[in-house]
C-alpha cells in the first residue's frame, strides 16, 4: 500500500511551497458547489471546500490562479494562514486516489 499523506505534511508543504499553497486553493475550490463559486460563498455545512469566512477570498484567489496568474506575496502569506485549517480535507484530496481501490477508506483526519 502506498503512503498517505498526513495533515502534518500537507501543513509543512503549504508553508514552504508557493505551489502547493496555489493548488491547495484549486483543489479546495473545486470542491465548492457550483452555487458557491458563481457567488464567491459557502451556503451549506458539508465540509467540503472553503468555509464561509474564507469563501469570497479563497474563491478570488482560485480565479486568479486559474486565470495564470500567481498570488502576490502578500495574498500568499493570507492564503498560507487562511489554509491551515484545512489540512485534513486537502490531505483527504491528495489521498483520494490512492484510497479509491480501498473498501477501507480511513479519513485523514483519523491520524
Amino acid at each position: 500500500m502506498a503512503k498517505l499523506w498526513t495533515k502534518r505534511q500537507i501543513m509543512e508543504l503549504l508553508l514552504h511551497r508557493d505551489d502547493a499553497v496555489e493548488r491547495a486553493i484549486l483543489a479546495l475550490h473545486k470542491r465548492q458547489l457550483e452555487d458557491e463559486k458563481v457567488h464567491f460563498t459557502s451556503r451549506y455545512r458539508n465540509g467540503r471546500g472553503f468555509n464561509s469566512a474564507d469563501a469570497t477570498e479563497l474563491t478570488h484567489f482560485a480565479n486568479r490562479i486559474k486565470c495564470g496568474t500567481h498570488l502576490t506575496p502578500a495574498q500568499l502569506s493570507s492564503a498560507r494562514s487562511r489554509l491551515m485549517k484545512y489540512t485534513c480535507q486537502l490531505a483527504d484530496i491528495a489521498n483520494e486516489r490512492r484510497l479509491s481501490n480501498d473498501d477501507s477508506r480511513k479519513s485523514s483526519c483519523d491520524y
